[in-house]
């Protein structure tokens, strides 16, 4: 099992186990930068390579036709910070986590709203 796999234990896009039908593999979040293996830069996504079948490919397919509004790309043209303020969103109903999360760097997630605020029963006052 890779490590996002340990995370996020299923396909996060789809919510498919590894294997079924597709193994599910880390996908780096920063595009074109499979170097930074900080935890808030890899979720699971089943499928290889950059076309469909699988989520992987989808989500490189999606981005070349309207940018990636699950969180699932992110530009390399901000600082390498951006993954830890941008949300992903999690379609894993057999898990109870559908909707999104922000992810940091020691493997957790928070659950926030789609622009990367957390959920009040996750804020600290």
């Amino acid at each position: 099992m890779t490590a996002a796999n340990s995370r996020d234990l299923r396909c996060v896009a789809c919510g498919a186990p590894n294997g079924h039908p597709l193994p599910v593999a880390d996908h780096h979040r920063i595009l074109g930068d499979t170097t930074d293996n900080r935890p808030s830069n890899k979720i699971a996504l089943c499928g290889t390579g950059n076309v469909p079948p699988g989520c992987h490919g989808q989500a490189h397919s999606r981005r070349k036709s309207f940018g990636d509004p699950l969180g699932y790309i992110v530009t390399r043209h901000q600082d390498r910070e951006v993954t830890l303020r941008v949300p992903v969103y999690f379609s894993q109903p057999a898990l109870g986590r559908t909707g999104w999360y922000l992810l940091d760097d020691d493997w957790g997630l928070t659950p926030c709203d789609e622009h990367g605020t957390p959920s009040p029963d996750h804020c600290h006052t």
